[in-house]
């Protein structure tokens, strides 16, 4: 007589699969966390290599690298006359993350850019000398070679790996040409909208408050007089009348330490918009104005752009101008805007919106900050906004504890 089958009955089958379930589920939120740590790591290992990339370069020149440059040399066309910014900048345009190519292991790279152009080039325009600018420094979204053009590389130093982005390299909006001069009629190759494919950055450069913050700092300081000194509110990259320009600076002018004074933050997940972690749009399809343009007058777009302008959250490439230049205007809790004049009351992972907050990052409850002895720090967001301005500053000298 042969013996009866034995084989696990539906209830067993059951009882095994429930015990496996819980046993991902308790496994999951481990390895997730392990990797977000690895992740974490390699974004503050990636931070920590472009700030001796600073220093090498510091030592090389005799400075830091510069916020932006213009090239005078080509300063025969009419001037400019768009917007506030226009006497500090030049259609001839380089920003910092390009000239620190060389000591992150990308001067292939950095060989290919034409420096006699601006980043952005090609671009076509009656206004300009010979008609425009011919060098091959990147290309538009119509370019089938966008993708292969140097500004559009893929610099794996620049990314911090915990960043949720669509795509990299991206198309980013180029406000640059328009805020030089040419609003009537700016066209690059192939007579696109000022539109780039560009590779991505999450460090960015911290340059001064917005006058929103300003207000805040005064409150915070009781300040009575109508105005600041404005050394007290600049970043080391700090633009403008105020103390002068100051986008080449150097560790001599940094009296109030330079382990305790930001050379750049992390700002992570341009061009896509994130609120609160949250992914608000995609590059080319955010569909709300940013926020800061409550006041239309602020808002950093050219008349006439229709939903270009609300489409893209510039800033989020190594090559782009707002990586080199920024003013923080700070944001309300939910990172969703703060009215012009009203007071802000965030300034720190509420929203990667151009100009916004200093810092954003997709580390749960902290961001990145690179200081200028080159030194790292995983910052806690609840960071009190006086002691970022004591941070922020380079000779405020407001006294900071190491243990910030």
């Amino acid at each position: 007589m042969l013996p009866p089958k034995r084989g696990f009955t539906l209830i067993e089958l059951l009882v095994v699969i429930a015990i496996i379930a819980v046993l991902v589920a308790l496994l999951l939120p481990a390895i997730q966390s392990a990797r977000e740590a690895a992740r974490r790591a390699q974004c503050r290992n990636n931070m920590k290599q472009v700030a001796l990339a600073q220093l090498t370069y510091h030592d090389s020149h005799g400075q830091f690298a510069p916020g932006f440059i213009q090239i005078f040399s080509v300063d025969s066309f009419p001037r400019p006359y768009c917007g506030a910014w226009a006497f500090y900048s030049d259609i001839n345009l380089h920003v910092w993350s390009e000239f620190l190519l060389p000591y992150l292991e990308a001067g292939t790279v950095y060989q290919q850019i034409d420096f006699h152009s601006p980043n952005y080039a090609p671009i076509v325009s009656c206004k300009l000398p010979k008609g425009g600018y011919t060098a091959l420094n990147s290309g538009s979204p119509c370019c089938p070679c966008a993708a292969s053009r140097p500004t559009a590389a893929v610099i794996p130093t620049f990314v911090c790996p915990s960043s949720p982005r669509s795509s990299n390299p991206f198309v980013d909006y180029e406000s640059t040409d328009w805020m030089d001069g040419y609003c009537d009629g700016p066209f690059l190759e192939f007579c696109t909208p000022p539109l780039r494919v560009r590779g991505a950055s999450d460090y960015l450069i911290l340059g001064q408050l917005g006058y929103c913050l300003i207000i805040q700092w005064e409150r915070l300081n009781h300040w009575q007089s109508p105005g600041i000194p404005p050394c007290k509110i600049n970043g080391l990259y700090h633009y403008g009348a105020g103390c002068n320009a100051f986008l080449s600076p150097k560790i001599e002018n940094i009296t109030d330490g330079t382990q305790t004074t930001i050379l750049f933050g992390e700002n992570a997940g341009r061009p896509d918009l994130w609120q609160r972690g949250r992914k608000m749009g995609s590059a080319g399809n955010i569909t709300k104005p940013p926020a800061i343009c409550a006041n239309t007058a602020r808002c950093p777009f050219p008349a006439g752009s229709g939903n270009l302008s609300h489409g893209y959250n510039s800033g989020g490439c190594w090559a782009c101008y707002a990586n080199g230049v920024n003013e923080i205007t700070g944001s309300n809790f939910a990172g969703n805007g703060v009215t012009y004049g009203m007071r802000p009351t965030c300034f720190f992972n509420c929203t990667n919106e151009q100009n916004m907050n200093a810092i954003y990052s997709f580390h749960a409850g902290a961001g990145g900050m690179a200081m200028c002895d080159g030194s790292v720090r995983l910052v806690s967001e609840d960071l009190s906004f006086v002691v970022f301005i004591a941070l922020l500053t380079y000779k405020g000298r407001e006294p900071v504890s190491d243990n910030f």
